[in-house]
């Protein structure tokens, strides 16, 4: 096949965590090899890399491609066991036949997790590379989303609401079954959240008379002074009575007030102008669309 040369397959080990790291950097910052679930800087992606090689419940989740002692290429996985689930960190490819090199660090990869684990990917509209393979997989597009982001200078809440209160456990399994409905099949069940919850990681509730009206859960990283809202939600029959509102102040305030952090970023699916709309009057701008494919290694 022209273009194809041989490549060296071999896992991720500890030694090559900071070469790995600037050739991710190296690709995540352009739209066109943007991987949408990867962070963005090079000190970032060492902590996680680190972080799942510790955490790794199966064999090694990351394989790397070699031409001679330089590396061509990587694809890792973000693996829940209790899910049977994986976030796909790439492919990030630099070579001459971009999907061979991919699809045969893939194959390599699969080898080394369960039989029907559940893949998503997450790519950047303009990551060619990345939706073709995606498709070659027999994946399926499940939704498009965007980033959005809030820069501390650009908030516009005059004035933090009030009314809101960290979840307790007087409310915990309100709070997961509301969560559960709501987001069906997310990365997160209600539990897990639940046991996520820390200095760092806090649900804010909107509650009346006992009954729960809705939540917000975020994450503080303090070390990068990033924040994230990973869920907003409210019950439909208390929408457009201020609860929304009143939750993303709450969560913008832990994150700016308690930890000082610099920027916010959340992920919205495409067609959810409600929440668009919502967090665009608290200043958040769109950063990047991403397309979104679920498949499954059968």
């Amino acid at each position: 096949m022209k273009g194809v040369r041989l490549v060296i397959i071999k896992q991720l080990c500890k030694k090559d965590i900071k070469l790995t790291a600037k050739f991710i950097e190296s690709k995540n910052k352009y739209e066109e090899s943007n991987v949408g679930y990867c962070s963005d800087t090079y000190e970032e992606i060492c902590e996680d890399l680190i972080d799942e090689l510790e955490e790794a419940s199966h064999e090694n989740p990351f394989i790397l491609a070699y031409e001679e002692d330089k590396i061509v290429g990587v694809v890792g996985l973000d693996y829940d066991d209790e899910n049977k689930s994986a976030e796909v960190w790439g492919p990030f490819v630099e070579y001459e036949n971009w999907q061979y090199c991919a699809m045969e660090m893939w194959k390599e990869l699969v080898k080394r997790i369960p039989k029907k684990t559940k893949f998503t990917f997450f790519y950047a509209a303009q990551n060619v590379n990345c939706i073709e393979f995606a498709e070659k997989l027999n994946t399926k597009n499940i939704d498009c989303y965007f980033i959005m982001e809030l820069n501390k200078t650009s908030l516009k809440l005059n004035a933090y609401e009030d009314g809101c209160k960290e979840l307790s456990n007087d409310f915990y399994e309100d709070f997961i079954k509301f969560h559960e409905y709501t987001f069906k099949n997310s990365y997160y069940t209600g539990k897990q959240i639940i046991e996520k919850m820390s200095d760092n990681n806090k649900v804010f509730i909107m509650q009346e008379a006992n009954d729960l009206k809705g939540y917000i859960y975020v994450e503080a990283n303090t070390e990068f002074k990033e924040g994230s809202i990973n869920f907003l939600g409210v019950k439909a029959s208390e929408r457009n009575k201020g609860f929304g509102k009143k939750l993303l102040a709450c969560g913008i305030k832990f994150l700016i007030r308690c930890h000082n952090i610099d920027k916010i970023e959340l992920t919205i699916r495409k067609g959810n102008t409600r929440a668009m709309n919502l967090y665009k009057a608290a200043g958040f701008i769109i950063k990047k669309e991403l397309k979104a494919y679920e498949g499954r290694n059968n």
